[in-house]
């Protein structure tokens, strides 16, 4: 039940994000949503920051698991980040409450996707680290490291502010871009 409870409120809080931006969510409009106590929310989540990190979270898990899965098509490692960079910003477009939020709501938005070690790029992070170190093991860890951060926040950045390219075109210099600061 505990787990199912947590969905639910999480679940809550992407539709009431839907209807009111995320500067404008509160905890009891959640609850309602969710149909529990504002305490429950509560003690899943112990704040409206949590709740929202977490809710944001869950839905880059599904946004990583596909890219990885992407990745795994190709074992040459300009494919596999070209191929994991199609489909992020395949998604992102195919999201409507991202789509909606990066439009009405950028300013509660944006420090999530993309500030300092915000949550989002903690995550992403280690992930791509993985796929450029399980394609060339012999990479340092602080290159790898270094890598993989630029490679997240230079996606995030085009989730964001997708510039003028086909979508193959772009795909795939970003995966020439980072493969050739790997193999340098």
């Amino acid at each position: 039940m505990t787990g199912s409870t947590r969905d639910a409120i999480l679940d809550a809080t992407l539709a009431v994000a839907g209807e009111v931006g995320l500067a404008r969510l509160s905890m009891e409009e959640v609850a309602s949503e969710a149909g529990v106590s504002r305490q429950t929310v509560y003690r899943y989540f112990e704040s409206r920051q949590v709740l929202i990190e977490r809710a944001i979270l869950r839905e880059e898990a599904v946004f990583i698991e596909s890219m990885m899965a992407a990745a795994a098509a190709h074992d040459d490692l300009e494919e596999a980040l070209a191929a994991s960079v199609r489909t992020s910003l395949e998604l992102a477009e195919a999201h409507p409450l991202l789509q909606r939020l990066l439009v009405e709501d950028p300013e509660t938005l944006l420090p999530f996707l993309l500030g300092g070690r915000g949550p989002v790029i903690s995550a992403a992070e280690p992930v791509v680290r993985e796929l450029l170190m399980n394609r060339r093991p012999d990479i340092p860890p602080d290159r790898a490291r270094l890598a993989a951060e630029v490679a997240t926040r230079l996606l995030l950045s085009f989730l964001v502010a997708r510039p003028n390219l086909e979508l193959d075109t772009l795909a795939r210099e970003v995966g020439r871009l980072v493969a050739g600061y790997v193999d340098a």
